[in-house]
């Protein structure tokens, strides 16, 4: 089976939330433990006894990754990362299907839009699971995906890249000389993208900072068709180019989950923000997302 048609299945499984064959039975925690904290940390220690692994379906049931992932998030910051190993040794000795258990976390702990979105953990996660006895093959392919998330972090200097101008010219990032240097990675094709170049072209407060050469604007078409891209009409100032190389997506110099997706730089081409939003940049800028 193609990998792309596997995330498609493991999508329309977690999408449609399939209910666990038979009820899921969650430990029951004596009374004489009493506490708050020493109570979620009995549940996070005996999360799993009762849990049939053979069953190949009890992990595309969100409920029961999402409870999990509740419980982990109220627990004490010195107890998730030896809960999460306690899982993952787990799962490894019951022979679980540890591919629906990596798409869980990526889908919620790794996901901006998800109240349980920490990607220190995530991060931490991957570091377990390729020092675990899980299958070489997850451990190849998550060593990759640490390599990616190591990229552009918060306070590292942002990976160059060189895109193509309508004019035909091509240019580094690196030179661009800005105090502040927004990327908005899009596609011209893309709704959302609209909108969020509209925002950013009608607020006036932005407007300013890009006249008096304190921001720049620069974005950065990935995925589109050529012809569309020179068609699309961008604001006057910003700075328009191509990923004409395919570098940037090929590569996978910067992630990028969704289309747009903006990357804050400062002066010395430092990451403020990674794959931020429109309201956040706003945030960040004027502290308030109010014109």
């Amino acid at each position: 089976m193609k990998p792309k048609a596997l995330v498609a299945i493991l999508l329309f499984i977690v999408s449609t939330n399939i209910i666990y064959a038979q009820a899921y039975q969650y430990p029951s925690v004596p009374d004489s433990i009493v506490g708050r904290e020493m109570r979620i940390s009995y549940m996070l220690q005996h999360y799993w006894d009762n849990a049939d692994f053979s069953d190949a379906t009890m992990l595309y049931d969100s409920k029961v990754i999402l409870d999990y992932l509740y419980l982990l998030s109220n627990a004490r910051t010195e107890e998730k990362g030896p809960s999460m190993k306690y899982t993952i040794d787990v799962m490894v000795e019951k022979k679980a299907n540890i591919g629906a258990w990596l798409f869980g976390l990526e889908l919620y702990l790794h996901n901006q839009n998800s109240q349980f979105y920490d990607d220190e953990l995530y991060m931490q996660t991957i570091d377990i699971i390729i020092n675990s006895k899980v299958d070489d093959v997850f451990k190849d392919a998550l060593t990759k995906t640490k390599e990616v998330l190591n990229r552009n972090k918060v306070g590292s200097v942002a990976e160059n890249f060189t895109y193509i101008c309508k004019d035909g010219e091509k240019h580094n990032m690196h030179d661009i000389n800005a105090s502040l240097l927004l990327i908005v990675f899009n596609n011209p094709g893309c709704s959302r993208c609209q909108r969020t170049e509209d925002e950013i072209n009608g607020n006036r407060q932005i407007q300013k900072m890009i006249k008096k050469n304190r921001l720049t604007v620069l974005a950065i078409s990935l995925n589109a068709e050529y012809d569309k891209w020179l068609a699309h009409c961008y604001p006057a100032n910003w700075i328009c180019g191509y990923d004409i190389d395919e570098t940037i997506s090929s590569e996978i110099l910067y992630e990028i989950k969704q289309f747009p997706s903006l990357y804050l730089l400062g002066k010395d081409k430092n990451v403020i923000l990674k794959e931020s939003d429109y309201e956040e940049v706003v945030k960040y800028l004027f502290g308030d997302v109010n014109d």
